[in-house]
């Protein structure tokens, strides 16, 4: 599972310790590996990628080849019922963690890269 940031700007304001703590956390995961299963399709037919499951929702930046991408064209992510969305994979990804931003307040943006699809099912 992947960590996410609930804290509000309020929250973590005048903290410096609490900021620090979170960002070495997040150094820390910045180019993992991590293997992932869940749902993956781009939102209101855009050209983003994305991948969900009961953590949250993150663009995915491909890595795993031509194939992959040709799989993938035409997924869409339901809205409301984003886990049930026809589009499953599972796969392993690099973490990557946009450290330009140092502003804990407005959120972290983790992407994952793809670079290795084990499963790919469609059942549209």
């Amino acid at each position: 599972m992947l960590p996410s940031i609930a804290y509000s700007q309020e929250a973590i304001a005048g903290t410096p310790a609490m900021e620090a703590a979170v960002s070495a956390f997040y150094e820390g995961l910045n180019g993992s590996e991590l293997q992932i299963s869940g749902a993956i399709g781009t939102l209101f037919g855009g050209d983003r990628i994305y991948f969900a499951d009961g953590t949250g929702r993150y663009r995915v930046l491909l890595d795993a080849g031509r194939n992959v991408r040709r799989d993938i064209e035409g997924c869409e992510l339901e809205l409301f019922e984003t886990l049930q969305s026809p589009c499953q994979i599972e796969g392993t990804v690099e973490i990557s963690i946009d450290d330009e931003d140092n502003n804990l307040a407005d959120g972290i943006e983790i992407e994952m890269i793809l670079f290795s699809v084990e499963s790919f099912t469609r059942s549209e």
